[in-house]
């Protein structure tokens, strides 16, 4: 699978494992810890994978993509250390802000770019080495 495909698919469960933590009908605990897991091992993929090879393709603008991560990363671990239902319900939805912005500017701007700039066959073995190291972590 190309590496684009392969992160827009996991945006895909994050979200709506996001939706399902707001809906309040399923058991949070369980999702929360299944939401925390999916984005700790998207974020390392993205961070020793893909962008090392975005940046040959944005330089110094990837950047912002690793800051962005640095923001997240706090915001999950409040959220996993909440048990007031009002806390959890503002951090959820900062959380949720915080992944729809980085998840637009990655779908909208560089996945389209790194497809173009790397081609279907490094794309896939980019996409490759991002699969096998996701289920690794």
């Amino acid at each position: 699978m190309r590496a684009t495909r392969l992160l827009e698919s996991q945006h895909r469960q994050a979200e709506s494992l996001l939706g399902q933590l707001r809906s309040r009908t399923a058991d949070r605990k369980r999702i929360l810890n299944e939401l925390a897991d999916v984005l700790a091992a998207h974020m390392l993929i993205e961070e020793e994978i893909l962008y090392p090879a975005a940046s040959t393709v944005r330089g110094p603008s990837i950047l912002q993509n690793y800051e962005e991560h640095e923001v997240e990363v706090p915001v999950v671990a409040r959220l996993l250390a909440t048990g007031d239902d009002d806390a959890f319900d503002a951090r959820l939805a900062v959380l949720t802000e915080l992944f729809q912005q980085h998840v637009a500017r990655e779908e909208n701007d560089l996945f389209p770019e790194m497809d173009r700039v790397l081609g279907q066959q490094q794309n896939q073995i980019i996409g490759e080495q991002m699969e096998k190291r996701f289920h690794q972590v």
